[in-house]
């Protein structure tokens, strides 16, 4: 049995892949899916848990490690094609292993898709860490994977023209 555990992605595949939608339902559970209807001017605005600055990072917004979805999906092949080499059983962290603060991401989002996105600050949800980033160094060494798409920027470019489609 393969586990893998990866961290907040944002939608957008890189051209030439197929694009999916998980439906409203979970869309709206994805904060990078949310920046990206609140810049495509949809109805929805980006609510930002703990916005009001109360969290232990230098802006006050929680910091995350985003992965584009192309190097999730890489990672699974590979963890597959491990398995069915008869690996074993193995669990893997996704991730950059690089944080980006909410209002970085926001801010980012804003720079590449030239919009102005409307941001409600929202309280911070209880037990919610101020910072949480993935040590993927385990499927780097076992699994040979690297991501591809480390700067924010790229993906959200990608999220961005995946929108778009």
């Amino acid at each position: 049995m393969g586990v893998l555990q990866f961290r907040p992605r944002l939608p957008g595949r890189q051209e030439g892949r197929g694009k999916s939608d998980p439906g409203p339902r979970q869309r709206s559970r994805q904060p990078g899916c949310q920046i990206m209807s609140a810049a495509d001017q949809t109805p929805r605005h980006v609510l930002v848990v703990g916005g009001a600055g109360d969290y232990d990072t230098p802006d006050g917004t929680c910091i995350r490690d985003y992965i584009h979805v192309n190097d999730l999906a890489d990672a699974h092949l590979l963890a597959l094609e491990a398995m069915l080499s008869g690996a074993g059983s193995m669990r893997f962290n996704l991730g950059n292993g690089a944080g980006y603060s909410i209002n970085q991401v926001i801010e980012t989002a804003r720079r590449v898709t030239g919009r102005d996105i409307v941001v409600h600050d929202g309280p911070r949800r209880a037990g919610d860490p101020a910072r949480l980033v993935a040590d993927a160094s385990a499927a780097r060494q076992t699994l040979g994977w690297q991501p591809q798409f480390a700067d924010l920027g790229e993906i959200i470019a990608h999220a961005w023209a995946w929108e778009q489609r």
